[in-house]
């Protein structure tokens, strides 16, 4: 191709002239800008017109890309033209061979780069022009030119992605080169350049930084923990280099409930607790404060601080969550649960002094495990004579507790010294403070020997304590019976039952009766005087017969009979038994006083607890337990309005294989009177007064 042209910068070299076919030929070489602006170097010759003619040599284009961050607003190239050439300017999604080109919808929909906006600057990054499709003249520097990549980003993991600039496309001129984009944490990130900018070359920050875009996948494993460990430990797979930023919050995964509800006491957050990681594997570790912080190239190892949580309330299975990068693209979580039954890890008190610790926790169960499951400890009766009280504690299977007696109306003096258990096949000593195990049932058998003396002291007790490993407790009651009633106990293999045979009864014998009076000493009669002469005496006359006056009891409160001795069956232990004392038991002078009534054992204290006393029918009703064999005396009271009283004994024996009951003496107040009035016993009464009058007269 020959064109006419302006000579510019022209310096021919006219050492070569030769003459031939009658004209002069000069051969130079000198620079051109042809009519389109294209620039070139070339040889000509000139003839003696003056006419130049070209050899068609261009000088080419060049444009170079780099490798920038997804976060990045603009990706730069430069473009080295010719000064004053004539470009214009082509965004493609493209890549180079064996690459990924941008606008793959791989993070979403619509990421494509043809369209994005791109600006340019002729003069190193001084001013900047938004390219409109229009021809553009370089000037005296490379082009550079910022193509907005915004539309890339993204929080899906891609790798490198790469766009192309093809400058002066479908000419002789055209030339391209790629940029790549990363999200990996790494390549550059350039300032947000558009027609305002002004002096900015386009020249990248470096990652890795925080601010960097890493869409590299992190997974964050949580563990079991039990409420008594000082930490509960997270690993966060991350990538080498990659930012990272923790926080602890409570909350839980589907179903499960989180810590910091305040069910075993107000403010057990762990929001704010204290966080410890390590990059190296456990070797060193350091407080985090807050800042983000590079992984390295091992699992990252986070300890958060679970001492709030610690509480001696039972509450199940309890969640913490660990948010590693919230709110960026790669956020991640994972869940550690707190158990305080007893299971679960315990790890060490790690903080930022501890060197050397992969946090690996023990595992439970163990006396040192937290277990705020409760225990129950059954209330127990039993008879002096059983030897032993057994107590039974019922909890989990497995499940760890304390054991401490604790004295109450019962004192050493009755009970004790020390406890035993039993492990499912003997008897074992307990050593004070220390820890035993429940059985596969969840329970354990706890006894203490049991003093038989022969003093008579009613019912009294002292308590077992059983402690969890979590500090909580229940007591259960051993009341002792030394009155010939309740139950003996008998273990035999690890089956425990009772026996009523041989019951201790320290009530003491009743008096004996006084003995009958002494006869009197006879004295033989004084012998008859000597006769005397009968002397007649007329006999006087008989004076008026006087009145005979015999003294009425006042106001007196009468026993008038012995209650007889009952007894019945203890039936199979839902039989009642029932008896109601004779109504000619007690009597009174004053026909309208009244008279009230009540019960105790001999010994001064309350009836048993199956016995009950109705004070207005003067009516024993109970129901003894199954088997129950024994004798009561009791005291039968009778009180009148004016506090006088008296009292009598009523014998009542309950036999294990009796049939029926035997009763001497009349008949009950309610057979008599066919009633359970107070207004029957003054009938009664009534006729019971008149016949002491009788007595009395």
């Amino acid at each position: 191709m020959s064109q006419s042209a302006v000579i510019d910068h022209a310096d021919p070299n006219f050492d070569n002239v030769a003459l031939s076919n009658g004209k002069i030929s000069l051969s130079a070489t000198a620079t051109v800008i042809d009519g389109d602006l294209d620039t070139a170097t070339a040889d000509y010759s000139l003839d003696m017109g003056g006419k130049i003619s070209f050899d068609n040599y261009v000088a080419p284009i060049t444009v170079t890309g780099g490798s920038y961050n997804e976060g990045s607003p603009r990706a730069i190239f430069t473009v080295s033209a010719n000064d004053y050439q004539m470009l214009t300017l082509d965004v493609v999604d493209n890549a180079d061979t064996g690459k990924a080109p941008t606008g793959d919808d791989e993070g979403g929909s619509d990421d494509s780069l043809d369209l994005a906006d791109i600006f340019y600057s002729i003069d190193g990054g001084a001013t900047w022009v938004k390219y409109n499709g229009t021809p553009f003249q370089a000037g005296t520097q490379d082009v550079l030119v910022a193509v907005d990549i915004t539309n890339e980003r993204d929080d899906v993991y891609e790798g490198e992605e790469q766009l192309e600039l093809i400058v002066n496309s479908g000419v002789s001129t055209q030339a391209s080169g790629f940029s790549s984009i990363f999200d990996d944490g790494t390549g550059g990130m350039t300032d947000p350049i558009d027609e305002t900018t002004t002096n900015d070359p386009g020249t990248p920050a470096v990652g890795p930084s925080p601010s960097f875009d890493d869409d590299r996948p992190i997974t964050v494993t949580g563990g079991d923990y039990n409420e008594g460990s000082p930490r509960a430990i997270f690993t966060v797979d991350a990538n080498p280099n990659q930012y990272l930023t923790l926080d602890v919050v409570d909350n839980a995964d589907t179903g499960k409930a989180p810590t910091g509800d305040d069910e075993g006491g107000s403010d057990d957050s762990l929001d704010l607790a204290d966080i410890y990681y390590s990059v190296d594997g456990g070797a060193n570790w350091v407080k985090y404060d807050g800042t983000p912080f590079q992984a390295g190239t091992q699992d990252v190892l986070v300890a958060v601080d679970i001492t709030n949580e610690r509480d001696d309330v039972y509450e199940g299975e309890e969640q913490l969550e660990l948010i590693v990068n919230s709110g960026a693209s790669t956020q991640a979580s994972g869940f550690s649960s707190i158990f305080d039954d007893g299971t679960g890890g315990m790890a060490d008190p790690i903080d930022e002094n501890t060197t050397n610790n992969p946090g690996t926790p023990s595992v439970g169960p163990s006396p040192s495990f937290d277990d705020d499951r409760p225990l129950a400890v059954n209330d127990i009766e039993v008879n002096e004579g059983t030897g032993q009280a057994i107590f039974t504690i019922s909890g989990a299977a497995g499940q760890y507790t304390k054991l401490e007696l604790v004295a109450g109306t019962a004192t050493t003096d009755d009970f004790g010294p020390g406890l035993e258990y039993w492990d499912g096949n003997t008897w074992k000593p307990y050593t004070p403070g220390s820890f035993v195990r429940l059985d596969s049932a969840g329970k354990l058998f706890v006894r203490t020997p049991i003093v038989n003396d022969d003093i008579l002291e009613g019912g009294h007790s002292f308590e077992l304590r059983a402690t969890n490993t979590g500090g909580s407790s229940d007591l259960g009651s051993a009341t002792i019976y030394d009155d010939g009633t309740s139950v003996k106990q008998v273990f035999t293999n690890g089956v425990l039952t009772t026996s009523t045979v041989g019951l201790d009864d320290d009530t003491p014998a009743p008096p004996p009766p006084p003995p009958p009076p002494a006869p009197a000493a006879f004295t033989a009669p004084e012998p008859p005087p000597a006769e005397e002469p009968v002397v007649e005496v007329p006999e006087p006359a008989p004076a008026p017969a006087a009145d005979v006056v015999l003294e009425q009891p006042d106001n007196e409160l009468i026993v008038m009979r012995n209650i007889p001795e009952q007894r019945f069956s203890a039936g199979d232990g839902f039989t009642t038994i029932s008896y109601q004392i004779p109504t000619d038991t007690f009597g009174h002078t004053e026909t309208e006083t009244e008279i009230t009534l009540s019960a105790l054992m001999a010994t001064g204290e309350d009836l048993p607890k199956w016995l009950i006393f109705d004070p207005e029918k003067g009516e024993f009703r109970g129901i003894p337990p199954e088997g129950f064999s024994g004798t009561l005396i009791i005291r039968v009271i009778a009180r009148d309005a004016n506090g006088d009283q008296v009292e009598t004994m009523v014998t009542i024996e309950v036999i294990s294989d009796a049939q029926t009951s035997v009763s001497v003496g009349k008949a009950d107040l309610f057979a008599q009177l066919q009633s359970d009035s107070q207004f029957s016993w003054r009938a009664a009464r009534d006729q019971l007064v008149q016949a002491a009058k009788r007595m009395r007269g």
